[in-house]
């Protein structure tokens, strides 16, 4: 009765994590259809629901990043999950294909990440604001982002680390490996994000359940392997045969599939040729400036961010950032605060020197600014010491 009620508990959590990655926009979303789907049936359900049970006025109206729709979301499936699964999903062959499909989806997750960090686009360089803002007054999450975004050779290990498992996972003869080395490297990312408050909390641990459900069936064996030292056989990964395709045309689908997961994660890369993000093309005027001249006399520096935002800092190290358009041809910057608000200001930029000047006839707003070579900031310094002396 126990090893029945485990077996359907498993197998709900199987239906959990597969109605998860279907229902929730995330890697799979290629063409932006699981986005649309979520807004158009799903959302407006948690939407009905949640009325009855919780004030959601205030909520993040998406299903998307650790908003409270998700996590809502994802509670709803579970006793959705555990009604069919304890209803006894019978088909071995259903229960095998969604073990291959959750296998090929973290393999997929795994690969994307992976090649991120190997290409630094994921922990990328320190913005100049973020360099010039004191330790304690940033927040964890920005804390923990710019101290790996400073090192290449750590994201490079990582990456590599994240790549080797999903090809593990790939391969049947590999794939206990590749799960456990996906589970251990989950089970880190998990603790970092709740520990760092870094807002990827629910999928992390959706992908950490779906690492341990497919490392489930091989438990005992692994148990005993560990911790008895009594080497026994595997349980096989499970395989579906089709009658109408042959073992060489189901590997060359397997090969072209792979081929394609590969082409996805690599190709924009390769589209941009950027391959390592430290040194991709930064946008015009981007960097610091440490003023030198203003009608503010409590303005310290400016900071152009390369996600197109001007930032001031003032003497008390206190930011404001607007978004910020530039117009080279007319040399005007359109400065946006969050209340929608609009202004125009005249800029001229010495390329030459680095001087940047900013004002405003209307307001009798100027500055005058210097660049400041961000990329010298201890932080960026790459520095070895193989002894203490």
């Amino acid at each position: 009765m126990k090893s029945h009620r485990l077996k359907t508990l498993w197998q709900a959590g199987l239906i959990y994590s597969a109605s998860a990655i279907i229902l929730i926009p995330g890697p799979l979303d290629f063409f932006g259809w699981q986005k649309t789907v979520a807004d158009a049936l799903v959302l407006p359900t948690l939407k009905f629901i949640g009325g009855f049970l919780f004030s959601t006025n205030a909520w993040f109206q998406e299903i998307s990043s650790d908003s409270n729709y998700l996590w809502f979301l994802l509670a709803l499936l579970i006793p959705i999950s555990l009604v069919l699964g304890f209803r006894q999903f019978r088909s071995e062959r259903g229960t095998a294909f969604l073990q291959i499909l959750l296998a090929y989806f973290l393999s997929f997750v795994l690969l994307n990440y992976g090649i991120d960090k190997v290409f630094k686009a994921q922990f990328y360089l320190p913005e100049p604001n973020i360099l010039f803002t004191p330790f304690g007054m940033l927040d964890r999450d920005i804390l923990y982002w710019s101290t790996m975004g400073i090192s290449y050779e750590y994201n490079l290990f990582l990456g590599m680390a994240e790549v080797l498992a999903a090809m593990l996972i790939l391969f049947r003869k590999t794939r206990i490996v590749g799960f456990l080395l996906t589970a251990s490297i989950l089970v880190n990312v998990v603790a970092i994000n709740f520990s760092f408050d870094i807002s990827v909390k629910a999928f992390s641990s959706l992908l950490l359940l779906i690492s341990l459900l497919l490392l489930a069936p091989f438990g005992v064996s692994l148990y005993r392997y560990f911790f008895q030292r009594k080497a026994e056989r595997m349980p096989d990964f499970p395989k579906i045969s089709f009658s109408w395709l042959s073992g060489r045309s189901y590997q060359m689908a397997k090969i072209i599939l792979v081929a394609i997961v590969l082409a996805q994660a690599i190709y924009p890369f390769w589209k941009n040729g950027v391959y390592n993000d430290d040194f991709a093309d930064r946008p015009f005027l981007h960097g610091a400036y440490q003023v030198v001249d203003s009608s503010d006399p409590n303005l310290k520096m400016i900071f152009v961010h390369r996600d197109g935002y001007l930032i001031f800092q003032d003497r008390d190290l206190k930011m404001k950032d607007y978004k910020l358009k530039i117009d080279p041809i007319r040399n005007s910057l359109m400065l946006k605060d969050y209340d929608g608000s609009e202004t125009l200001f005249d800029f001229e930029y010495d390329k030459l020197s680095g001087s940047l000047t900013i004002s405003n006839k209307d307001s009798d707003f100027f500055l005058k600014s210097e660049t400041v070579n961000w990329r010298e900031m201890p932080a960026l310094q790459r520095q070895y010491h193989p002894s203490i002396d």
